[in-house]
């Protein structure tokens, strides 16, 4: 008879988890469905000290990505838990084999996304570039791909080991401006950032950022 007291056991506790899954989830909020939810989400700023080492670094690095490529924005961003997809169109394949221009694609970050504290607070972790805009260009430098969602090859952006700015570069001139933070924190109101293609916590900072999107762009123009 013992024997069957820690199976039943264990199902009786997985079926209470379920239910108070199932309940509670009656209580969730879609964010997402709401009208410039980005608007109440707060945004990290990358200091300077981290920023321009960084960029040095990608400089180098970025043009061994396995695969580099020029794409259309062609989706927003797709929340998903702990992380979140970008969809895009190819236009242009400059390194990497299995991807042809016209190919409709995911991108992702695997670690982060939309964040949503026991308080309340909101945070959007992109990777110090904002998300992209539908219609224009990017360049890309992505990991090979790891999954396909609806007869679309996911490619993870190919990120570097330290903090660094996510590679992506849109192939128009998009204006920058920097907040100061207030506090330890580097974080900032999304909505006083929201125009900007970098986030960064100085002048210096964005300018480095800048410099690495020229260099890229001088280096596989469209």
């Amino acid at each position: 008879m013992r024997k069957w007291l820690f199976p039943a056991a264990a199902l009786l506790v997985v079926a209470a988890f379920g239910v108070f899954g199932w309940v509670n989830r009656q209580t969730y909020t879609d964010i997402t469905s709401q009208p410039d939810y980005l608007e109440s989400f707060a945004v990290a700023e990358m200091p300077e000290a981290l920023c321009v080492p960084a960029c040095q670094e990608l400089r180098q690095t970025l043009p061994d990505a396995p695969v580099i490529a020029r794409a259309t924005a062609t989706a927003g961003m797709e929340p998903e838990f702990g992380c979140y997809r970008l969809g895009f169109r190819v236009e242009e394949v400059y390194a990497g084999e299995g991807l042809a221009a016209g190919e409709e694609i995911w991108v992702n970050r695997l670690s982060h996304g939309l964040i949503v504290g026991r308080e309340g607070e909101r945070y959007l972790e992109c990777g110090f570039v904002n998300l992209p805009r539908q219609g224009l260009e990017y360049l890309l430098f992505l990991s090979q791909p790891v999954a396909a969602v609806g007869g679309r090859q996911v490619f993870p952006f190919k990120e570097a080991a330290m903090a660094a700015p996510v590679p992506l570069f849109c192939y128009e001139d998009i204006p920058n401006v920097w907040v100061d933070p207030d506090g330890i924190s580097t974080y900032v109101a999304y909505s006083q950032v929201a125009a900007n293609e970098f986030f960064s916590t100085t002048r210096a900072g964005l300018d480095a950022m800048e410099r690495l999107k020229a260099d890229m762009l001088a280096r596989y123009p469209r």
